[in-house]
């Protein structure tokens, strides 16, 4: 039961940087720096 839960959540983890990945602009700029001015 827990490798099936670790599996899943490797594959979430996979998918997630896949996404960040096909994302420059959301990897490269954090919120705390480059959203909102001070």
């Amino acid at each position: 039961m827990h490798g099936h839960w670790m599996g899943v959540f490797m594959s979430l983890s996979d998918r997630w940087g896949r996404f960040l990945s096909s994302q420059p602009k959301l990897a490269c700029t954090p919120p705390k720096e480059g959203g909102v001015p001070t």
